[in-house]
């Protein structure tokens, strides 16, 4: 996985950006931020091209070391509740197996990730974190065409499939 995080993420997690290549694998290419909702650290990580997103609220610094085992479980969870297929799950699942840090490199990502989080920002907290990235992936972003983030990620997941 290439996390490409923002600099105010990257200096939380006490990570230096690598120069990677981020076009070999688009599966495990993600853009991260990490904002305050009130008094707490919330940390939105966003898939590169499709735009699908998992959202944590009340990170801390103890959470760093274990984060790529959280996000991959966070994202098999969302996408099993979104109706992903077992084939689908462990090709994202495969992805996420190391995870490596650079500079983000798409300025698009970003304005999307600013928008998800400002609807963030007027959801009811009351609601658990699947539920909130699970609204926020049945919202049309402009991909090319306005699609819904997971239908993306699903197009990209059976392309990927149909590829091999």
């Amino acid at each position: 996985m290439i996390l490409q995080a923002t600099k105010k993420l990257l200096d939380f997690m006490g990570e230096k950006p690598q120069e990677l290549d981020t076009q070999n694998n688009p599966l495990a290419s993600w853009h991260g931020n990490i904002f305050n909702i009130g008094r707490r650290k919330c940390l939105l990580i966003t898939h590169t091209q499709s735009l699908y997103s998992i959202f944590f609220y009340g990170i801390t610094k103890k959470d760093v070391p274990v984060l790529l085992e959280m996000m991959r479980d966070r994202v098999v969870e969302l996408m099993r509740q979104d109706n992903f297929t077992l084939q689908e799950l462990s090709m994202m699942r495969e992805s996420f197996t190391d995870i490596s840090y650079t500079k983000t490199s798409s300025r698009s990502v970003l304005g999307s990730m600013n928008d998800m989080k400002n609807m963030i920002d007027w959801y009811d907290m009351s609601e658990d974190e699947i539920s909130l990235a699970k609204r926020i992936n049945k919202t049309p972003y402009k991909i090319g065409d306005y699609i819904y983030p997971k239908e993306a990620l699903r197009a990209l997941l059976r392309k990927g499939n149909s590829n091999e």
